[in-house]
């Protein structure tokens, strides 16, 4: 058996009046008394030998004395003691309670690690812990009270700050006096929730910031919360339902009780660290979000969308969460918009699954489209606030497509909301896009593109809004790094649409405008001095007033920006006259634009208000050279030119630098040392994109020269370079002013016009060399057209059976060398024809070239004798026939030459089977239309798109055809609707066209009805139809005896008819007599003639029925189509991005015979056409009120 050891401490430590003892004494012995306590084991020590320290210790004259050392020791050797003696401790309950009240005096000694005593003190509290002897405090009378003392206590050391030690001892303590308790103090819980949540704003309002409390005293309460849930559990529960049963009277529809409201923020803070102590109150939500009061509701939502990104609410609670979803459709707008702003916070939460995250999307793109703007608006919100990567991961593209509907939305607040939302998207999403990032171009490149698009809808505060959008966050214009903004810059326009474009470069001429304006405001605050005038006082008043007012006439408010000029002016700050004129001076760079800029901003703003500075700021974007300055477009020479072949944003560099001479001629100027050093440097390797932007600038400039070294490489590159190169280095050449050498150069081409390897790289310089100097190579013209024509394009292909029977598409440099030549040699025959047009033999020269263009349309490009020309070689000789016969109709030498069947065989090619070929032929057709360059009679041709196989055309086609009409209609300009004439003319020559068959009719139906749904209105619908009925009283004036047009005008009066019908248009009688065009129709010689036909209906009952049915079904579609976005327009086609660029499978077969070379080149497979109209799917609407695009801006016209 083991010895038990006994205390060999036998010195007294109790002093007395008697037997005082000295503290320094008393202190030396109480701590050889600690020291043998300590190290004294509980199993082998003798409890007997220490109950005489044990009484000696709780004598008042030493568990009270003055010193706090002593007092510190005895606490020490106490808890030693109880250590030992553990579990009956030597002391009587009331000594147990005299001796934890000094205890806990002491500790509060733990509030400061620098006193003498601190070991001590933190040797009591270990010891509390590790001996679990704090738990006798719960046998003691005022245990509840001990509680409290404690609780307030280690709280307040909490609250000041303390290792982590102390803390770890504390929340133990508390932890076993809580689970050892009875019943914990309603006094202690309170303090409890008090450390969990306080601010003054948590009776106010829920989820309030001052609640949000994350101190070293949160920090304890939280975990004591987290410890002790099951035993807490009931005691929160009982909280909770107190505070709603006894403020239920006092809640009203309006306002809800400060405590009721402090019980709810209180659930977030546990729900959070603690949320097994809510298994009974969180199901109380269910009847809180179903309460008949709105203030109930509302506290209810604001509580579970702040509990949504923390556990599983969905799966531990499902009702609730039901219960939550539900209010999104609450009758009441607040409801639903406390719950949209933080639905999407589901998706931040990392136990959400697949499921629950799409039903949430599904939930909120509902709200997307809400009826009322405010839920609108927080649901754009709610995007905004969520990191890029939840939105890579759980956001699909139609969701962020729908939020650029919200762009076109008839509300003002909705679209700016839109447009901040998406830009700060986008800002945030740059780096993916800049890495290449499939999926962050998938979900984010078409923002800008989007943004840029809706100044279509011409609202001055969207556009201001968007002017803001763009400068400061997509494009960042104020970033101080040159190579980061004209990333941004490129990155930016790689995913510009073709409207977008044309936004882009409008603004860049509105800022040509705008600095122009800038600059004569300024001279005239000069001159009116600050009000302080010496001379001509009206004069200079007037000026200036006229000035602000055309710079204020196009903003948001003008009065407003009125007044903010004004006082600009009235300051006479001349500091600031000179800052404003320099951020729009060419001659600066970059820094120094935005040097002045930001200097500018800031002294303005010291004496302006902040709206009066909010107008002056958006002047200054408008003005200032943000895009077009020498810093970005040297950077964008030396990016394209700098042999990058990888360099995947070269194209939008180089359509920059394309429009640059256009709108910044003088920049460019000082840019062509630059370009000049590059081509020297790189010789016979000069980058193609470089000598493109330098034959542009030639095209510009009405003189220039260039050195001799870039000129001999310019030469070299004629004869030893690529096709594009060549082309280029020609164009220079041509129109150099210091190229004193061309005719020996011209004659060195010509003489090598014979087919070999290098025969292309001739030829296109020489397109360029017959286009500018024609008057140099006209000498050489009758044997270069001969070469042309008998060697090249005659010349016969060898027969290789098999090879290039493709209809894979190929672009013309990867063309057969063959026909790249056959094809160049066309451009240099029908160039020659462009730049001579007013020489008086003309049309003498030009009539074998058309003649050989006849031909190639003829026989579809086949101009083989082997009849063995390749697909490929004959789409290209197509295309480069279409595009050359539109430039020589847009002559009016030629356009009055060309004849009917030139054409109508032209006007075949908006059907080639080849996507590739009928694509490029109607972007040249649209785009010389838009500018005025061609007859009226070619606006027929666009609507023969109707029967594309590919949607996309048809309904960019059916987009732009509205906006000319709208065009022309601010003009008063008839040109729509008179082109019906020829189109009905045009379509009765068409090759398809038949009588015997009901479907070959309907085919042409279609055609008129695509005329009439975006031509007609109930306005010039009259008119219209006017034109049609005065076709029967006239005859084909191009083949008299061909009758199609009247079957056509039959058919065009009664889809007019059945349309005004359907749409409830007044058909009233025009009161005029129009003229029909005499190119394509002859009065009828005798009266009798015009009555027959006129009389005479050449549909049959049947085809009549047919057609009315097609024309109301259509217009039902075409209305229906308004209310829903289909599922192509939001989804994209997969199969379309998959097909090859050719339209030959999508191609219905011809009826007709086959032989007939023209008509298998029509594509003939009919397709519903596509709404042009960006409507959105449920109830919210969007605005459809876009402005003209045809005068945004003047797009440059390249040389093919």
């Amino acid at each position: 058996m083991m010895a038990m050891s006994k205390l060999k401490f036998k010195q007294v430590i109790v002093p007395s009046h008697d037997k005082p003892i000295a503290t320094t004494e008393l202190v030396k012995r109480m701590r050889s008394l600690l020291d043998e306590l300590s190290d004294m084991e509980q199993e082998t020590t003798d409890r007997e030998s220490l109950l005489p320290v044990a009484s000696s210790l709780v004598n008042q004259n030493l568990l009270h004395h003055r010193d706090k050392g002593i007092r510190s020791f005895v606490g020490c050797c106490i808890v030693e003691l109880l250590r030992l003696c553990a579990p009956d401790a030597p002391y009587t309950l009331s000594q147990l309670e005299e001796i934890f009240q000094v205890i806990l005096k002491l500790m509060s000694g733990l509030e400061n690690p620098e006193s003498t005593y601190y070991l001590q003190v933190y040797r009591i509290l270990e010891s509390l812990s590790n001996v679990k002897s704090a738990v006798l405090m719960v046998d003691l009378p005022n245990a509840e009270s001990f509680l409290v003392s404690i609780f307030r206590l280690f709280f307040d050391i909490s609250r000041k700050g303390t290792n982590k030690n102390v803390e770890f001892y504390m929340l133990d303590i508390i932890h076993q006096l809580i689970n050892e308790i009875n019943s914990v103090p309603q006094v202690a819980m309170n303090i409890l929730f008090a450390q969990l949540i306080s601010g003054h704003g948590v009776r106010e309002y829920i989820g309030s910031p001052d609640s949000q409390n994350h101190g070293p005293a949160f920090q304890l309460a939280r975990n004591i919360f987290r410890d002790s849930s099951d035993r807490l559990q009931r005691y929160v529960c009982q909280y909770f339902s107190d505070i709603v049963f006894d403020t239920k009277d006092s809640v009203s529809d309006e306002k809800t009780n400060p405590e009721f409201i402090f019980a709810h923020n209180l659930v977030i803070q546990l729900w959070q660290y603690a949320p097994l102590t809510l298994l009974n109150i969180v199901p109380q939500f269910e009847n809180e979000l179903q309460a008949e009061q709105t203030s109930v509701r509302r506290v209810a939502i604001q509580t579970v969308r702040l509990m949504l990104p923390h556990h599983s609410l969905w799966l531990d609670y499902p009702k609730v969460w039901a219960a939550f979803c539900g209010r999104l459709n609450d009758k009441v707008i607040a409801c639903r918009i406390d719950c949209v702003e933080k639905l999407m916070d589901v998706l931040r939460n990392p136990l959400a699954s697949s499921d629950v995250t799409t039903y949430v999307i599904q939930l909120y793109q509902g709200k997307l489209a809400d009826s009322d703007e405010k839920v609108r608006i927080a649901a754009l919100q709610a995007i905004g606030h969520l990191s890029v990567d939840i939105i890579k991961t759980h956001v699909p593209v139609e969701i962020l497509k729908l939020m650029g509907d919200r762009l076109r939305d008839k509300k003002l607040s909705v679209r700016i909301q839109a447009i901040q939302t998406l830009s700060k998207v986008y800002h945030n999403a740059f780096p993916g896009l800049e890495a290449g990032e499939e999926v962050s171009i998938q979900l984010f490149g078409w923002i800008p593109s989007s943004l840029l698009e809706i100044f279509y809808i011409n609202d001055e505060a969207t556009n201001t809004t968007v002017d803001l959008a763009m400068n400061e966050l997509v494009l960042q214009q104020l970033n101080s790094d040159t190579d980061t903004r004209v990333i941004r810059l490129l990155v930016a326009m790689n995913h510009f649409s073709e409207k977008a474009l044309r936004v882009f470069f409008m603004l860049q001429q509105r800022q040509l405008r705008f600095s122009g304006y800038c600059k004569y405001f300024i001279e005239c605050c000069k001159s009116y001095n600050g009000g302080v005038i010496d001379e001509n006082e009206e004069e200079t008043i007037s000026r200036l007033k006229k000035v602000i007012g055309a710079i204020s006439s196009k903003t948001v408010n003008p009065s407003l920006n009125e007044s903010a000029l004004q006082k600009f002016a009235d300051t006479n700050d001349r500091q600031a006259y000179k800052m404003l004129m320099e951020i729009f001076s060419s001659k600066n760079d970059y820094q120094t634009v935005l040097k002045n800029v930001k200097h500018l901003f800031k002294r303005v703003s010291a004496s302006m208000s902040t709206q009066h500075f909010e107008c002056f700021r958006v002047l200054v974007y408008r003005c200032a050279l943000f895009v077009f300055n020498k810093t970005t477009v040297i950077e964008l020479v030396n990016k394209i030119g700098s042999l990058q072949n990888n360099f995947q944003y070269a194209k939008s560099a180089e359509i920059l630098l394309q429009q640059l001479p256009l709108i910044h001629p003088e920049i460019y100027e000082e840019l062509f040392s630059n370009m000049e050093s590059m081509i020297s440097s790189f010789g016979l390797n000069a980058d193609v994109k470089v000598l493109k932007t330098l034959s542009h600038f030639a095209k510009k400039k009405k003189s220039f020269s260039v050195s001799s070294e870039v000129i001999d490489i310019l030469k070299s590159l004629c004869f030893q370079g690529t096709d594009g190169q060549a082309k280029q280095a020609a164009t220079v050449l041509a129109l150099a002013d210091n190229f004193f050498d061309l005719d020996s150069f011209i004659s060195e081409i010509v003489n090598g016009l014979h087919y070999n390897d290098t025969l292309s790289v001739r030829l296109s310089a020489l397109t360029q060399l017959v286009l500018y100097r024609l008057d140099a190579v006209e000498k050489h013209a009758d044997f270069i057209t001969e070469c042309l024509v008998k060697e090249i394009i005659q010349m016969v292909p060898e027969t290789n059976e098999g090879e290039d029977e493709t209809d894979e598409w190929c672009d013309f440099q990867s063309l057969d060398h063959l026909y790249r030549c056959k094809v160049l040699a066309v451009k240099v025959l029908v160039n020659r024809l462009r730049a001579g047009h007013q020489s008086p033999e003309a049309l003498e020269i030009a009539a074998p070239v058309l003649k050989l263009l006849n031909v190639i349309l003829l026989t579809g490009g086949e101009i083989s004798p082997h009849k063995n020309t390749p697909k490929l070689g004959k789409a290209h000789l197509r295309m480069i026939t279409g595009k050359s016969l539109l430039k020589l109709a847009a002559i009016p030498t030629y356009a009055n030459y060309l004849d009917f069947n030139t054409y109508l065989r032209t006007s075949l090619l908006c059907q080639d089977p080849f996507f590739d070929v009928r694509n490029a032929f109607i972007q040249n057709l649209q785009k010389k239309l838009q500018y005025r360059k061609l007859p009226m009679q070619f606006y027929a041709l666009i609507f023969l798109v109707v029967h594309d196989p590919e949607e996309e055309i048809v309904a960019k086609m059916s987009l732009w055809i509205c906006s000319q009409v709208i065009h022309f209609r601010r003009m008063h300009n008839y040109t729509m609707e008179y082109v019906v004439t020829y189109l009905l003319h045009l379509l009765s020559h068409h090759p398809d066209i038949s009588l015997s068959d009901n479907e070959n009719v309907f085919d042409f139906v279609k055609y008129i009805q695509f005329y009439v749904e975006n031509v007609a209105s109930s306005d010039n619908i009259p008119i219209i139809f006017h034109l049609v009925q005065r076709i029967k009283q006239n005859y084909d004036a191009v083949e008299p005896e061909r009758k199609y047009v009247y079957m056509l005008s039959d058919i065009a009066q009664k889809v007019i008819q059945v349309k005004a019908q359907t749409m409830g248009w007044s058909l009233t009688t025009y009161p005029k007599q129009v003229r029909l065009p005499s190119i394509v129709f002859k009065p009828f010689d005798t009266p009798e003639e015009k009555q027959k036909i006129f009389i005479k209906n050449f549909l049959t009952p049947e085809i009549e029925s047919a057609i009315e049915h097609m024309v109301r079904s259509s217009t039902i579609s075409s209305t229906a189509r308004l209310l829903t976005r289909s599922k192509t327009t939001k989804k994209g086609n997969p199969e379309k991005l998959k097909r090859k660029r050719t339209g030959t499978k999508q191609a219905k077969p011809n009826k007709l015979d086959k032989k007939d070379q023209r008509q298998s080149n029509i594509p003939r497979r009919a397709s519903t056409r596509v709404s042009s109209k960006q409507v959105n799917y449920t109830e919210a609407e969007s605005s459809e009120e876009e402005s003209d695009n045809s005068e945004l801006s003047s797009e440059f016209e390249e040389e093919e």
